[in-house]
């Protein structure tokens, strides 16, 4: 979880020379120009701009250096970068690895560099041919470039050969594929399970199927408001018309079927894809997350932003925990308006839920992009393997980083099955964030934790100084933190933004060192929504001192 630093940088200016007290800056290709609006894309209409998912930022980078195979983090989350051509790693970060480490808050200074027999670039092609072979039995694939090659997942030793075959046939080296046998995943439909109000995250419900009938255990993810009223996600296998929405109610219980324990009915649950694209070529029907929306009835008490955590974290306690619940106070992968998927390696990740409680582990080789396929259901793409005990009945948990011991947590997303004992699976908010915004009901992040609105900003400081150093503050109305300050100053023909911070302060200050003659400071700042407010201050360079 990204904690922003509340601290005052010194900017002197001479003519268009930017410099740091702590150092140099490159200020013109980052931003815009001209009065910027610091937008962490939060409330974009349209997908991210940033890739959703690791294979396409792999890709990207690959198109500009063939050599790239990869990148994990291994245990001491050092980075660990894959080349088919050992000197390249200069040429590898200019083709875009550097963002992807510093914007990972990664040290560079820490990476380790390890030969590779195939490029990305050669397992990415391989691994979209394979979707149009109609191959038996897999359950899972994805890319695993901790291991530099791909990864099947099939349910009997016979479908290991006939894969394994084909492959071959398609000029695939034998040594570039890993076929596991295993079990068929599960989604893991199905203390937390006693009745809790308010409502909040990673806590049992009880859903009653209609058309079949029969009666579902699963866990609610966490909760959201908007202007349409109180929501919960969860998982939407968890419901009756799962994967889209035809009028039956799903009426759902918390935490069991009892008439004051009703909680709500599915409200909103994207219908999957039947073409390609947006599907892969052979994996049709499809979706990017397993995610539907719920809508609380009118008078059932709820706390957004809150999840649960159990005593004795990976031990199958269901018990709530001395100090539960955790409060949301961040968007997984999301740091200073930059998103980056899990990495192979990437972790803890934490989900609790109504049938192991509170479990954590890392992503393994291979998990950082797996296409789910369980049977009889579409394809579920991209999910984020994690190795945490997840059982039936944890479906729709709440997936999370955090640190073991404070009260404050990342949303990453909400776990829908598992690959086995110890493996779950889970959406992130970005591929949920994706699929809504598809069917247009917009981002969920959006309403995750509401707090008061951002109406506005002020900036407090000098407008008369002269050829002297001054520093003046900003301070928003409303909103929630984490914030985004973007600063520009328009004088000396310098238009480029000269200082971002992100903190959780409602104060951010600027200092700046002026050269005698008038400009003006523009100031924006954005809310963990994505909500912004901007304003100005006229300064006249006519004065002593500030």
């Amino acid at each position: 979880m990204t904690k922003g630093l509340n601290q005052m940088n010194k900017i002197r200016i001479a003519c268009v020379f930017v410099t740091f007290a702590a150092g140099c800056i490159d200020s013109s290709p980052q931003y815009f120009a001209g009065p910027h609006r610091a937008a962490r894309f939060l409330h974009e209409p349209n997908r991210s701009p940033f890739p959703l998912n690791v294979n396409d930022e792999f890709a990207a980078i690959a198109s500009g250096e063939s050599t790239f195979a990869g990148m994990y983090l291994d245990a001491d989350r050092s980075p660990v970068v894959r080349l088919t051509d050992t000197t390249h790693l200069k040429s590898v970060l200019a083709a875009g690895l550097n963002s992807s480490i510093t914007d990972r808050k990664l040290a560079i200074d820490r990476i380790r560099v390890l030969p590779a027999a195939f490029s990305f670039k050669t397992l990415k092609q391989w691994y979209d041919r394979e979707g149009q072979l109609g191959l038996p039995g897999v359950v899972g694939t994805s890319i695993d470039v901790t291991n530099d090659r791909l990864y099947f997942r099939v349910t009997t030793e016979a479908d290991q050969a006939t894969i394994a075959d084909k492959l071959t046939a398609l000029g695939i080296p034998r040594e570039a594929v890993f076929i596991d046998v295993g079990p068929a995943p599960i989604l893991t439909s199905g203390t937390v399970r006693d009745h809790i109000r308010p409502l909040i995250g990673g806590i049992q419900t009880y859903v009653y199927v209609n058309s079949t009938p029969h009666d579902t255990l699963c866990t609610l993810g966490f909760i959201v408001k908007n202007s349409a009223g109180e929501f919960f996600m969860s998982a939407s296998h968890c419901s009756d018309s799962i994967f889209h929405f035809v009028g039956f109610p799903d009426s759902t219980w918390q935490d069991s079927v009892k008439s004051a324990h009703f909680i709500g009915t599915k409200y909103q649950d994207p219908a999957w894809y039947n073409s390609s694209p947006p599907c892969p070529t052979g994996k049709t029907p499809c979706r990017y997350s397993d995610a539907a929306l719920w809508q609380i009835a009118s008078g059932v008490s709820n706390s957004p932003g809150l999840i649960a955590v159990t005593t004795s974290p990976n031990s199958d306690s269901t018990q709530l925990a001395s100090g539960s619940p955790l409060t949301i106070t961040d968007s997984g992968g999301w740091s200073g308006g930059s998103y980056r998927a899990p990495l192979e390696g990437d972790g803890p990740f934490w989900k609790t839920g109504r049938s192991t409680g509170t479990t954590s582990g890392h992503v393994p080789a291979g998990g950082a992009c797996y296409d789910f396929h369980p049977p009889s259901y579409p394809y579920i793409l991209c999910e984020t393997k994690v190795t945490a005990k997840d059982s039936l009945g944890d479906s729709g948990s709440p997936v999370y980083g955090w640190d073991g011991s404070s009260s404050t947590i990342a949303l990453w997303g909400i776990a829908n099955g598992k690959t086995g004992t110890d493996t779950l699976v889970f959406s992130t908010m970005e591929n949920i964030n994706s699929d809504f915004v598809t069917a247009s009901y917009g981002r969920i992040d959006s309403y995750l934790v509401p707090g008061p609105a951002l109406t506005g900003l002020t900036i407090g400081g000098p407008t008369t100084i002269g050829e002297t150093y001054c520093v003046w503050s900003s301070t928003p109305s409303g909103g929630t933190g984490p914030f985004v300050y973007t600063w520009s100053v328009y004088g000396y023909g310098d238009s480029n933004p000269l200082q971002v911070d992100t903190t959780s302060s409602s104060t951010d200050y600027f200092g700046y060192y002026n050269l005698g003659t008038s400009f003006s400071i523009y100031a924006t700042v954005t809310d963990f929504y994505g909500v912004e407010a901007d304003n100005s201050l006229g300064v006249s360079g006519t004065g002593y001192s500030c």
